[in-house]
């Protein structure tokens, strides 16, 4: 076992130190097409390791570094050659000319996941999982983060797993430092792996999705720059995950990704720099990115990740006054807390009231003026912050109450009397005859009116309504009597 191990690491070190992947290709005084393009395709007809192994060898191009200028991976996936990472430097010390930003093992595969790239590979039992991120406008050795680096051993009998992260930059040196590492259980090593680099978002390169060497020549050559990832911003809205973005140059669409922990991605595209993902259930975690698309459909970059819990909109359902105001709504699915805007008739601005019930009762509401309330879910934790629903629509009150009146007969009329309602200023008295087409009125700031000259025998038809400062006034309901 021993024995196989290091024969399978000493091939994979000499994959890695293949002097002929670090080629330099001066630009071309004159060139009719950009100078990367040519320093790519005379890469791709002279290296002497791709006309040797020129029909088993992919290429594939794609701009890490979201520049204009893709980078271009060349990899036979397999044997001796393993393949390598190129990038065209414009920096002032490596001007016109290409680099080898990292070398691939052979027997193995590379998977693209916005900045990073997974190269696993091995042969013989022992196998490497390394995972780099690739930093900077201008890509160049050195501008390289290995982020993980694993190393799993397998034998007839058993699976061994070793990794380390925050690496250097020296391969050898990351293969000796985890070889000095304990062992880990295969759940360990690959969930820490799956936290740096995401399997199911990334691209696994394969002839299926790469171009052999004729096809890349022409891929080269009308190539359009990639648009540059978006910058979003998530937020609940009234019907879903609400995502915005500014406009990318270049981009002519937008492809919007979205997922829970427990889910695999789901996407649509729009033209437009703000969409709502309608898909989604209350309390639960989403993460979501959004990826500019260019011309003939190059694809840019993936955003950075967003993530939000997704709280339904809040529904009030009563407002009543009865000497307090009592605000009820729908409870939240995922809600441990609510919030309430308040705005009082004069207020220049909201008070806001908090409350872990899906209803309020403020007592001591002032009488005669206006109350006006808004509610939204949130979720609250130590650690992610808050999140917030979106407001629910306002719910307004006039804290003023109907009076009930009593009516009576006397010797020169009927007698109107009521109960005080507080906040009310004055009183409007509604009285007719049942053969009166329409209704006659009084204002009174006290709690009784009399109704004089009335006709005996007649039945009459009376209401109260109070009057406040600022708000509607309630009805009493109407009364009848036959004046004797």
């Amino acid at each position: 076992m021993k024995k196989q191990v290091k024969r399978a690491l000493s091939i994979l070190l000499s994959a890695i130190i293949i002097a002929s992947l670090f080629a330099i290709v001066p630009i071309q005084a004159g060139a009719a097409v950009p100078a990367w393009k040519t320093a790519y395709i005379n890469y791709i007809k002279n290296d002497e390791m791709i006309k040797k192994y020129g029909d088993g060898i992919d290429f594939k191009l794609y701009d890490f570094d979201q520049n204009g200028i893709p980078e271009l991976i060349v990899d036979s996936h397999w044997g001796f050659y393993g393949g390598t990472l190129l990038t065209f430097g414009y920096d002032g010390f490596n001007t016109g000319r290409l680099d080898s930003l990292t070398t691939f093992g052979g027997d193995g595969c590379r998977m693209i996941y916005g900045n990073k790239i997974l190269d696993s590979s091995g042969r013989m039992g022992a196998y490497t999982d390394v995972v780099y991120q690739f930093n900077g406008n201008n890509l160049q050795p050195g501008k390289i983060t290995t982020l993980f680096f694993g190393l799993r051993y397998v034998d007839t009998y058993k699976k061994t797993y070793k990794y380390k992260t925050s690496m250097t930059n020296n391969w050898q040196k990351n293969l000796t430092a985890v070889q000095q590492q304990g062992y880990v259980s295969q759940q360990q090593y690959e969930s820490k792996l799956s936290s740096i680099f995401d399997k199911s978002k990334a691209l696994m390169l394969t002839s299926k999705n790469c171009s052999n060497k004729s096809k890349i020549i022409s891929e080269i050559n009308n190539y359009n720059s990639a648009p540059a990832a978006p910058t979003i911003s998530v937020a609940n809205g009234v019907s879903g995950l609400d995502v915005a973005w500014g406009k990318v140059a270049n981009a002519q669409s937008y492809v919007v990704y979205y997922k829970t922990a427990s889910t695999g991605w789901s996407s649509f595209s729009t033209t437009s720099t703000r969409a709502t993902i309608t898909n989604v259930g209350s309390g639960k975690y989403y993460y979501v990115q959004v990826q500019s698309i260019g011309a003939n459909g190059v694809k840019g970059n993936y955003s950075k990740v967003k993530t939000m819990t997704y709280l339904s909109r809040v529904n009030i359902t009563s407002l009543v006054y009865n000497g307090n105001n009592t605000l009820k709504w729908n409870a939240v699915p995922g809600a441990n807390k609510y919030q309430i805007a308040r705005l009082k008739s004069g207020d220049k601005a909201y008070t806001y009231l908090y409350t872990t019930t899906p209803s309020l009762i403020e007592k001591n509401a002032v009488g005669g003026i206006a109350y006006t309330y808004q509610v939204r879910a949130m979720y609250q934790t130590t650690n992610s912050g808050t999140a917030y629903g979106a407001w629910s629509s306002t719910k307004s009150v006039p804290t003023l109450v109907a009076p009930t009146v009593t009516l009576s007969n006397k010797s020169n009329g009927i007698r109107v009397t009521w109960n005080s309602i507080r906040g009310a200023i004055r009183y409007i008295v509604y009285y007719k005859k049942s053969t009166d087409k329409g209704w006659s009125s009084a204002v009174t700031t006290n709690l009784y009116y009399p109704i004089l000259n009335a006709q005996r025998g007649a039945l009459y038809y009376v209401q109260v309504r109070p009057v406040g400062a600022t708000v509607s006034q309630p009805y009493s309901s109407v009364k009848s009597i036959v004046f004797k």
